[in-house]
């Protein structure tokens, strides 16, 4: 293959990639405008069923929110007074410990040795 050949068929394959490029916009470009189509149409029918019936609406949506927070809550695992208390005694003593590294460590740099 001499350099033309090479040149020729590199630019055959950008014009291939090119054009599969802009195919590929087109696609997305019409999923883009199917999704917007179709979530105008959902949300044009959130707003019909609204005025039709708001309190069954509200209802609904109460109902959801309370599940979703229900669900949430369960995750969360309440500290038990002996965990409290554990955790406090920790934490005094390992503020113990570091004041007393502290002043070691301050009367380490005062001492002189000749």
């Amino acid at each position: 293959m001499d350099t033309n050949q090479m040149e020729d068929f590199a630019k055959e394959q950008v014009e291939d990639v090119k054009d599969e490029i802009a195919s590929k916009g087109d696609c997305a470009r019409a999923l883009v405008e199917r999704v917007r189509v179709k979530s105008d149409d959902f949300l044009e029918s959130t707003r019909e069923e609204f005025r039709r019936s708001p309190v069954a609406f509200m209802a609904g949506a109460l109902t959801f929110g309370f599940a979703l927070g229900c669900i949430i809550m369960s995750g969360r695992q309440p500290v038990s007074p002996q965990r409290r208390l554990y955790n406090r005694s920790r934490e005094q003593a390992h503020d113990l410990v570091s004041n007393a590294s502290d002043r070691i460590s301050h009367a380490a740099a005062n001492l002189k040795f000749w």
